[in-house]
């Protein structure tokens, strides 16, 4: 990137209250029927549902809530060197792991 000139990475964002556009809540009626509609389509060829912005997010979400972020051994390894360099002993590290 050059310093002598501005930064712009071409993205617009509009921000719409429904509460001020739409006080009769038409919004969230058309909006439940738009991703119903939207999730009816045909799956594509591999997958097995039509998902909408977020809910991938959201089921990676529950999914390490669940059952921890998962770290390569590499990274596991980095953390524990630091704990036991910062006087953490071995079973706070252990035990750190669930």
């Amino acid at each position: 990137t050059k310093t002598d000139r501005r930064f712009s990475n071409g993205m617009l964002a509009i921000f719409i209250d429904p509460k001020v556009v739409d006080p009769a809540h038409f919004f969230d009626g058309e909006v439940a029927r738009y991703i119903a509609y939207f999730k009816d389509s045909k799956l594509a060829q591999g997958h097995d549902a039509v998902l909408i912005p977020g809910e991938p997010e959201a089921a990676t979400r529950a999914e390490r809530t669940k059952n921890g972020v998962p770290l390569t051994d590499e990274t596991w390894n980095s953390i524990a060197a630091t704990a036991r360099s910062l006087g953490i002993g071995e079973d706070a590290i252990a035990n750190a792991t669930g």
